[in-house]
This record gives structure tokens, sequence and C-alpha cells, in this order.
């Protein structure tokens, strides 16, 4: 069966290239705001909005990512590579581009292989506490592929 391979991240091997080897994506990921700081290292994931029982009232931010060298800081490593099945071959030639259309299902943020509740101890949250390395593991499970131009 066909498939798509995508990292969710900055693989180790690509952060320990340092700023100077990653040039233009290091700056690109800086305008976008997804980065700490050079030394910190990049965010991988954004999740932000408000939440609450009754009334979405309570602010949250959950930022995942590496805290620059996992190995040298002895922290969890979040990125994860992502292996999809596709439905049909994506064909490339000279001629055809295909589009390869891949839905997410946010949903699986809080309730996905581990189900998690937003809380004060949790809302604000950036790096890669077990909290994040939790929310990083439920989005692992949260693409698929819909389907395949071939045109």
């Amino acid at each position: 069966m066909p498939k798509i391979k995508f990292g969710l991240g900055i693989s180790q091997k690509a952060y320990l290239l340092g700023q100077d080897g990653q040039a233009e994506f290091w700056n690109k990921a800086k305008q976008k705001g997804m980065s700490w700081s050079w030394s910190a290292g990049y965010i991988f994931v954004k999740l932000e909005g408000k939440y609450g029982a009754t009334a979405a009232d309570m602010e949250f931010m959950n930022h995942t990512g590496n805290m620059g060298n996992v190995t040298a800081n002895n922290t969890p490593d979040l990125y994860r590579e992502i292996t999809l099945n596709l439905p049909t071959t994506a064909r490339v030639t000279s001629q055809i581009k295909p589009s390869v259309h891949i839905l997410s299902d946010l949903n699986q943020f809080l309730s996905g292989s581990k189900s998690l509740t937003l809380d004060t101890a949790n809302n604000m949250m950036m790096g890669s506490s077990q909290h994040l390395v939790d929310v990083t593991d439920n989005l692992t499970a949260m693409f698929k592929v819909d389907h395949v131009h071939n045109d």
C-alpha cells in the first residue's frame, strides 16, 4: 500500500545542524512565532483558546516542542514521524503534480489514546512536560488521508 511520511516537529538531527545549518527554515519559524529562541528551540504545535465546565471562560495555551538538545538536557524528545496510508498512489511525473488531502481531527488533542483534561495545573504549558508528551502522543493520531488528486 502506498504511504506518505512526515514529521511533527523538528528532528534532533535537523536541530543539531545549528542556526546556520538551518538557515531559511529557522528564519521562517521565527517569523511565524514557532520558536522560543535559538538555544531553546522550536515550537512544534501551538494549541490556544478558551475552555470551561459551563462556559469557555478559562484561557489555555499548550505549546509543544523540544527545548534544545534533548540528550544533553535529559528532556523528552517530542519529535514524531507520522506515516499514513494513501488510498491511491500519488503519481509524480513531469505532467502530474498530485495533491494529497490530509485531514486532521483536533479532537485527538484531549480525547486521543490518553484522555486528558485541561485544568489550572496544565492549561499554560510550554516545552516537553509529561502533559505535553501525552498531548504529542495524542496528536500523532489526528491525521488521515482523505483522498489524492493525480492531475
